[in-house]
């Protein structure tokens, strides 16, 4: 008897968190290459979409579906915007911080006073602290002498898109729930399949036939197209088969494809959801364990650079392989106190405001009705 993604979707046993780390610890391994030998990684030299590429995808994808289902189980808006602010900002404003403080504290070439001072170093603070315009790579005098020039944290570029993601999917949650509604949930899950297929079809038509020419790699339509792929796999989760016999297929045709670019580019996109979901859900056993550590892909994801950048400075000529080595062991130790001391303390306190408004909203009414 088949089983389907709505089996599993509202169990807490699943590999997220391992598949996230995963993800995260390929983005530092894709950058390795350019960071010390001005190299692709070898997925990028076959397929002109590296493994850090790929990994960027995986987390747009489970976000996609994991943030649309927290909006849709809990019908709270609140709750919604709340806990996304946890889970993305106490932890980056720190790793910022760590980046101004600690790394180009340490790196500049120029006086303290002078880097603390200069424009650079508060132009860094405050776009990647609060992410509303963008972000920003250079720190004065960090990393002038490296292969990848005057830049402290190249990966924070895709926090912005993943904000944007949550900014559509918070315009939904107003238009459904608050009173009376706009529109009903199934025309919201009906909207999101139709962003996914349009997007789908505007990556394909600026990208498909000129891939790997035209770089895709920051175009909105390709964020677009992974967030709501996750979107639209929970809604339509009671008709999605979960097979081990479809996953090995999936694999087979994108492996068949390696290295054809067009084609490649061309079905990556319609398997990489599924491929990236049967992989979340279904293998169990000795993966689970992973779970009773705890979550460490965003600690992963905005120290590996600028920890990648510190040992390419310090150690001239390194090797990928010992650069692999030593920024992950680093940098696996900053996501761990990431996690332990800032990311779940956080996340604990993700009911504070929801509860607080509605003892707020309560009291009001309380009040309103005694005065009457």
């Amino acid at each position: 008897m088949p089983k389907y993604l709505s089996d599993y979707i509202n169990s807490r046993d699943n590999n997220f968190n391992l598949l996230r780390f995963i993800a995260a610890s390929l983005v530092l391994f894709s950058h390795s290459h350019p960071l010390s030998s001005n190299q692709l990684d070898p997925l990028g030299t076959i397929t002109h979409m590296g493994f850090g590429v790929v990994a960027v995808d995986i987390f747009f994808i489970t976000s996609g579906l994991l943030v649309t289902k927290s909006l849709f189980d809990r019908k709270d808006i609140v709750f919604f915007i709340w806990s996304r602010i946890l889970r993305i900002y106490p932890a980056l404003i720190i790793a910022v911080l760590f980046c101004i403080c600690v790394v180009g504290a340490y790196f500049t070439t120029l006086p303290l006073e002078d880097y603390f001072n200069h424009p650079d170093t508060w132009k860094f603070l405050r776009k990647n602290s609060t992410l509303l315009n963008g972000v920003y790579y250079k720190l004065p005098g960090v990393f002038d002498n490296n292969l990848w020039k005057n830049t402290v944290n190249g990966p924070l570029w895709t926090l912005p898109e993943e904000i944007k993601m949550y900014v559509i999917v918070v315009i939904a949650g107003f238009l459904l729930y608050i009173k009376p509604p706009v529109v009903t949930e199934e025309k919201a899950k009906f909207a999101f399949a139709v962003i996914c297929l349009a997007s789908l079809a505007w990556l394909y038509y600026k990208f498909a036939l000129s891939f790997p020419g035209k770089r895709h790699y920051h175009h909105i339509s390709r964020f677009l197209t992974l967030f709501f792929c996750g979107a639209t796999y929970y809604m339509m989760a009671h008709r999605v088969i979960l097979s081990l016999r479809l996953f090995l297929i999936a694999c087979c045709i994108l492996i068949y494809f390696l290295g054809n670019h067009t084609p490649f580019f061309i079905i990556y996109f319609l398997l990489i959801g599924y491929i990236t979901l049967y992989i979340a859900y279904v293998p169990a056993g000795i993966m689970r364990r992973y779970n009773k550590f705890g979550d460490y892909s965003y600690g992963m994801y905005i120290y590996a650079f600028p920890v990648q950048q510190s040992v390419a400075a310090l150690i001239e000529n390194i090797s990928v392989a010992r650069m692999v080595m030593l920024s992950f062991s680093v940098t696996l130790v900053l996501a761990i106190f990431s996690w332990h001391l800032i990311e779940k303390p956080m996340l604990a306190k993700k009911y504070l405001l929801p509860d607080l408004l509605s003892k707020l909203i309560l009291n009001n009414f309380q009040k309103n009705n005694l005065t009457n």
